[in-house]
């Protein structure tokens, strides 16, 4: 009876997540990939900031970047970090 190895099935997610995604997904590094978040806004809706009212139109994707460690995915899980320009880092 075969086991497959954390590399194994790393691989075997990043080849299934590319397929799902496709360009909107890529390949950082060895163990790091990001997934591009695109947003379909359904109509225009204003942002009121300082006394002023913002139309906004278009969001720009989320950046979710994924990093494996050798414990995953047996062990632990991968990490996570979520960017954006209009998002703060915390």
């Amino acid at each position: 009876f075969y086991t497959m190895t954390n590399l194994e099935l790393q691989s075997d997610e990043v080849s299934a997540l590319q397929s799902i995604f496709d360009r909107n997904f890529h390949i950082l590094d060895l163990n790091r990939y990001e997934l591009l978040i695109e947003f379909d806004l359904p109509s225009t809706f204003t942002i009121q900031w300082q006394n002023q009212r913002i139309p906004v139109r278009h969001l720009p994707p989320l950046s979710l970047t994924v990093e494996y460690h050798e414990d995953y995915p047996s062990r632990a899980p991968p990490r996570f970090s979520l960017a954006c320009f209009y998002l703060s880092p915390a």
